[in-house]
């Protein structure tokens, strides 16, 4: 299952009715592709909106040597609407794995559409935003070695949350409901020694925390405050408990991880 179908389960094409589809597909240019050609590269401006007609492409992200590899995308797939969406840079680059054909909609015909189709906007910002959710939690450390299919599952329960300078996250000797992946900001981390609270280091964009106390039951053992403006994903309890027994690789992550902390 692709971040697509873990966002919506339906083609971009499928949204629209036989008469708009008909010119949507009227408005593209077919353009194919070989083994290991580029579609798209990262950093590149946007220029257009993909739907693939047949073959494979594989999304990746990061330096020629150290890519990480994002999923790969099958036929009726789109790709190229966070950058057209957001106005900026590609944010990955996409690359043949076989023979690959697709039909290319140029930006000004992409955006006539979403002009005409406002609920084709709101479609797209939301598969927009499950694949950039899935690409953030595929880069980061604790989680890069999981299936793509843990993290798209993790990508469907994950719920955002925000927090001031000086909000307190999690309190020493209060029980932990949930874990915590700071999307964007920075946290400190403490614990109290006798009167004074002895600094264990900052948590930043990738960084999480709390895992080690919902494996063991056991009230936090430190305190985290957001030092700045920050963006988290929660993982509530319950839903940490059924990916943990759902998924064998997804438990031992956390053991692993919760061992390292201990």
């Amino acid at each position: 299952m692709s971040a697509t179908e873990t966002a919506t389960g339906r083609s971009v094409l499928d949204l629209l009715d036989a008469e708009a589809r008909a010119r949507v597909v009227q408005a593209c240019v077919p353009e194919a592709f070989s083994f290991g050609q580029v579609v798209v590269r990262e950093g590149a401006d946007a220029d257009a909106f993909f739907v693939i007609v047949s073959g494979r492409a594989r999304v990746v992200r990061g330096p020629p040597g150290r890519e990480v590899v994002l999923g790969l995308l099958g036929a009726g797939e789109s790709f190229g609407e966070i950058a057209l969406l957001r106005g900026g840079q590609r944010t990955a680059t996409v690359r043949a794995s076989g023979d690959l054909t697709v039909l290319r909609l140029a930006r000004p015909a992409f955006e006539q559409l979403l002009q005409e189709r406002p609920e084709l906007a709101t479609w797209l910002e939301r598969l927009a935003r499950a694949r950039a959710l899935f690409a953030f939690l595929k880069s980061s450390p604790a989680l890069s070695a999981l299936p793509a299919s843990v993290i798209q599952d993790m990508v469907a329960v994950l719920r955002p949350a925000e927090a001031a300078p000086g909000d307190v996250l999690v309190r020493e000797g209060d029980p932990v409901d949930a874990l915590c992946l700071v999307e964007e900001g920075r946290l400190s981390a403490t614990r109290r020694e006798g009167e004074r609270k002895k600094p264990l280091g900052f948590l930043r964009a990738g960084d999480l925390f709390g895992e080690a106390r919902l494996l063991d039951g056991q009230p936090s053992d430190v305190t985290v405050e957001a030092t700045s403006p920050c963006r988290l994903l929660r993982l509530e309890r319950p839903d940490f408990e059924a990916l943990k027994a759902r998924w064998p690789e997804f438990a031992a992550a956390a053991s692993e991880l919760a061992a390292v902390r201990n």
